[in-house]
């Protein structure tokens, strides 16, 4: 039987004084209009999850990143920093990733994530000794993805997380290993060359384990505060490749949160920090703010990563904190 908690009201808690202040919000037409014609799952949408499946080979810290019906998975092979390896697949009809291809050593570090737009991917990753670095590919028809020859080292960091819609590429991480750590932002453009142009960042709040998603110009952010308190920012992106972002408001409490978005309908998941993993939907108001239904355990296990592909949800996680193990878990709305 699935359990419930009570979800924070959106809009009512704004971000604590061990938060960075936050720029006051801009309702753009776009956000609002965007609410009133696309209304396809409300706020308190449930999610019907399949059985979950246990990927060959042992891995950590899995993320996964979804556009159209081609799927991507990045991990660690070690649960330290060393190789990493990425799969692909298909999203299946009735939700979920199905023909995972065989696990393939793509790069060297720690912490990596992925997004994928069309059938360009980027991922990002820590080298372990402080430094941020991108790396460009594409997926060919047989699932085999043509890396860029060589990672760019774009900034310094932790944790990062990536997202991408059409040429536009949101990039979030924490400044330190500290919790709370200032957290910043990169917005970028992919080149016709296989590159990014990141076109300088900012320090957008204060946090933990930070994750990103997009969707045309609008970014939604979801981070640990103090823990174990869960918060959410939306964003916008301005003329200049700049992010303005809003007030923040804790939505629910745990722990490595990880979040997507598909036109209005948002989806987040995260740990408990006592072995299981629970999720929440919402929905884009025309305020600014998010309406989150209640959320729901849904799985046991570590470190969840989502992605939404119009009905389907794809879900990949660690069998439990450092098992070794990766789980990939479909459902629908």
């Amino acid at each position: 039987m699935k359990t419930t908690k009570s979800n924070f009201a959106a809009g009512n808690k704004s971000q604590p004084t061990t938060q960075a202040k936050p720029q006051n919000f801009k309702v753009l037409s776009l956000i609002a209009g965007l609410v009133l014609a696309l209304l396809p799952v409300s706020a308190s949408a449930q999610i019907s999850f399949g059985d979950a499946t246990e990927l060959k080979g042992a891995g950590y810290a899995p993320r996964i990143a979804v556009d159209g019906d081609n799927a991507v998975e990045v991990f660690q092979s070690e649960s330290g920093a060393g190789a990493l390896e990425y799969r692909t697949g298909k999203v299946g009809i009735t939700g979920g990733v199905i023909a995972w291809t065989a696990a393939k050593k793509y790069q060297t570090g720690l912490a990596p994530s992925v997004a994928i737009s069309g059938s360009y991917v980027v991922e990002v990753h820590e080298d372990g000794s402080g430094g941020l670095w991108y790396l460009t590919g594409k997926v060919a028809p047989t699932g085999t993805i043509s890396w860029a020859e060589d990672a760019i080292e774009y900034t310094n960091g932790y944790a990062p997380s990536v997202a991408a819609s059409g040429t536009q590429i949101i990039e979030v991480h924490q400044a330190s290993q500290s919790n709370p750590s200032e957290l910043w932002y990169e917005a970028g453009q992919f080149n016709t060359t296989g590159t990014v142009t990141f076109q300088g960042g900012a320090n957008y709040t204060l946090g933990f384990a930070p994750s990103v998603a997009l969707a045309g110009a609008t970014v939604v952010e979801v981070h640990q505060g103090t823990s174990p308190a869960l918060w959410y920012l939306l964003g916008t992106i301005q003329a200049g490749n700049s992010l303005e972002f809003g007030l923040g408001f804790q939505f629910d409490n745990g722990y490595a949160p990880t979040v997507a978005i598909a036109g209005p309908t948002i989806m987040e998941a995260h740990e408990d920090g006592g072995g299981g993993e629970w999720y929440s939907t919402g929905l884009l108001q025309g305020n600014g703010t998010v309406a989150w239904g209640t959320s729901s355990e849904y799985q046991a296990g570590a470190l969840p990563s989502i992605a939404i592909a119009g009905p389907s949800v794809s879900e990949i996680h660690e069998g439990s904190a450092q098992s070794g193990t990766i789980w990939s878990l479909p459902g629908q709305f």
